[in-house]
């Protein structure tokens, strides 16, 4: 009686141990079903590295500064002398900014009577080839001091700024308005 039952569970053991295979139809699927994923994979890796190639004119538009969630200012990016340069286009009305709002926390009292509409802020930024814009100066108007933050575009419709001093940085998203002919 005790062999018997050592030679019932050696068989199942055996059985266990070495599964039946598949029928071929789905042993086929199986193993079509990495390279299927692979193959995926590839095409996904292709055609965003396509739809990302940033274009040194890319950056030629109109983009919106928004403070406290609420619209403040338009920014015309545009190419000049061999790079790029932009300006005031909009204001949004202030009841602290006489009208026309006026350059009045510039650094230089002899500046602080210009009107801030149409006044080029962001002079000289050069595209990296790549995909960012920088060695340029750039002019904030509402501290009255520059600086030469780095710009990239985290898609077509969105304007990183990239603000470094000494230790600190900030970033900002200025969303695209439109585009502008040069």
């Amino acid at each position: 009686m005790k062999i018997r039952n050592l030679k019932t569970k050696k068989k199942k053991l055996l059985a266990q141990a070495n599964p039946q295979p598949l029928p071929e139809s789905s042993s086929w699927r199986i193993s079509l079903f990495p390279f299927m994923v692979s193959f995926l994979c590839l095409l996904f890796v292709i055609s965003s590295s396509i739809a990302e190639a940033v274009e040194s004119d890319d950056i030629v538009g109109v983009w919106l500064i928004e403070r406290d969630d609420e619209a403040a200012e338009k920014i015309g990016i545009y190419p000049c002398d061999g790079g790029y340069c932009g300006k005031i286009i909009w204001l949004k009305s202030s009841a602290d900014q006489p009208e026309p709002p006026l350059d009045i926390n510039n650094k230089d009292e002899s500046l602080r009577c210009r009107p801030l509409l149409d006044l080029e802020i962001i002079t000289d930024y050069q595209f990296d080839g790549e995909d960012s814009w920088h060695d340029g100066n750039f002019y904030s108007h509402r501290r009255g001091k520059s600086a030469s933050p780095e710009f990239s575009l985290l898609d077509a419709n969105h304007l990183q700024v990239k603000v470094t001093i000494l230790l600190f940085k900030k970033t900002f998203v200025w969303p695209r308005v439109a585009q502008v002919s040069p």
